[in-house]
């Protein structure tokens, strides 16, 4: 009992540090995590329970992870993870995921940080579900970064992605990312004829951070959707730690259609129909040193306010209340969640 206890004993225990995603580290999908996670974590939309359990046995890491999450709908799902982590080199896992009677088992196994080949790094995942095969691998270096990641679809169909990503001394970093999949026709007698190939998607990133200020520009949909995002740690003076605040504008790039178009105002709701632009302001402060508190609001009237508390170096709460500003009685529109999170 005493030692269930101690799960939530804030006194003997320090808040856990989370891995850091804004040092450069190289990955693309990693460029400026920082303004990008200060809209999307920590808002969490289920109810989840998390547990993660180990033992290191001589210099091996050997544990088991369960999540059970309730959605909205009312569906419960739930996954069996173990887990074999070397201190050295090598990860291997397998997760067994359940859900309305149906259940999809995966297998995967990752190298990184070999000693004869620094910066490389590489996966390998086999699953019963749609995605049979996945090999990826990463090529690290302090100035770019590549990643090839491959995957064979259970309908025989391929999809190729090649992401690349550098970096500047002066605080740039610019990265692009194309997909490319080849769809599979059984009706074609030739084996090369049965492969059509087409580009799936083609995204650019580019993040600049100096001092007190990161900005943040991503394009996707092959330049038809945008997002840009301006954050700036302040310091208030009755706060005892610094802010973050930031605003992000997502629009579509896309001619208005006039034609029917006639008063001003009639043209004024023709060029929002087509940009289609969303403002989202958000906010971060630590409350105390264990816990954060996140509020966003964006122009089409939703709110989120989160709280996140570190109970103990082995237990996390995050608690998201989702509000729909312009209709408050909107069913299932306004919603509480938590994830509770507990590791060893």
């Amino acid at each position: 009992m005493n030692s269930f206890m101690n799960l939530f004993n804030r006194k003997k225990a320090n808040a856990a540090k989370k891995p850091c995603c804004v040092d450069r580290c190289g990955f693309y999908d990693e460029i400026d995590m920082m303004p990008r996670s200060l809209f999307d974590d920590d808002f969490p939309t289920s109810n989840t329970l998390i547990t993660s359990v180990g033992r290191n046995i001589r210099g091996v890491r050997a544990g088991i992870e369960t999540n059970i999450e309730c959605k909205p709908d009312g569906s419960i799902s739930g996954s069996l993870k173990p887990e074999v982590v070397s201190t050295r080199f090598f990860n291997v896992s397998a997760t067994v995921k359940g859900m309305n009677n149906q259940k999809t088992a995966s297998f995967l196994a990752s190298f990184t940080d070999i000693p004869k080949l620094p910066g490389l790094k590489g996966k390998v995942g086999l699953s019963t579900g749609t995605e049979r095969c996945q090999v990826m691998t990463q090529y690290n270096h302090p100035f770019f970064s590549v990643v090839s990641d491959n995957t064979f679809k259970q309908n025989r169909d391929f999809a190729f992605v090649l992401n690349a990503a550098g970096r500047y001394k002066t605080g740039f970093i610019g990265g692009i990312s194309a997909k490319m999949d080849a769809r599979y026709d059984k009706t074609k007698e030739s084996l090369l004829k049965k492969y059509s190939f087409g580009f799936g998607a083609l995204d650019g990133r580019a993040s600049y951070a100096q001092g007190p200020w990161n900005m943040f520009l991503q394009c996707s949909n092959f330049g038809r959707d945008y997002s840009f995002i301006v954050m700036r740690k302040v310091f208030v003076s009755y706060w005892t730690n610094e802010m973050l605040v930031a605003a992000r504008l997502n629009a579509h790039a896309m001619i208005p259609d006039m034609s029917d178009a006639k008063t001003f105002k009639e043209k004024l709701a023709a060029v929002n129909d087509a940009i289609r632009p969303v403002a989202t302001f958000a906010a971060r402060t630590k409350v105390s040193p264990s816990s954060s508190l996140k509020v966003k609001i964006n122009t089409k009237g939703a709110i989120g306010i989160s709280f996140s508390e570190q109970l103990s170096k082995w237990a996390q709460a995050v608690f998201a209340l989702h509000l729909n500003g312009k209709n408050l009685s909107a069913a299932g529109q306004n919603t509480l969640n938590f994830t509770l999170t507990i590791s060893n």
